[in-house]
């Protein structure tokens, strides 16, 4: 088989697959995004698929991708479902109040709960910039949390 003979079966088969997707209930999107994720692990593979068990191999590495697909977005609707449920049941300051509480902070507690919150360093990492324990970070970073706290509850109860 050549070249423009093992493209012109390639492209048969995709468009196959691509329909049988549809059917299945996969958006034209997602199903041409599977095919193509299909057909470049067949190019990535390390084996030589014989022409006869191409089709199956095709039909199979994208059925198993579209119920991949499938289950990770069920996961992430469930995900998304949670969260706002989550955010309805919490009454959240206004982010002008939280401002107002930050700026309230001194230098040193600034740079913790910068580092920490909105850098993302981790406590340990913390510790060592700063030449502190661990411990003392954490208890520091607590007692920031609730400053922050009693202060926000003070805001709003006014």
């Amino acid at each position: 088989m050549n070249l423009q003979d093992y493209e012109a079966l390639i492209r048969r088969i995709s468009q196959e697959v691509f329909f049988y997707l549809q059917k299945l209930g996969a958006s034209a999107a997602d199903a041409q995004d599977i095919v193509q994720d299909a057909f470049v692990k067949l190019i990535e593979t390390e084996q030589i698929i014989p022409e006869p068990k191409i089709r199956a191999w095709m039909y199979r590495s994208s059925i198993r991708l579209w119920i991949d697909r499938t289950r990770r977005h069920q996961r992430y609707r469930v995900v998304l479902s949670d969260y706002q449920a989550l955010m309805t049941q919490w009454q959240w300051p206004a982010t002008g109040d939280l401002n107002e509480a930050l700026q309230r902070l001194d230098d040193s507690e600034m740079l913790l709960f910068t580092l920490r919150y909105i850098q993302g360093f981790s406590v340990k990492q913390i510790a060592q910039m700063m030449a502190f324990s661990e411990s003392k970070t954490k208890v520091t970073l607590f007692r920031i949390r609730q400053k922050l706290k009693q202060w926000l509850e003070e805001d709003t109860n006014e």
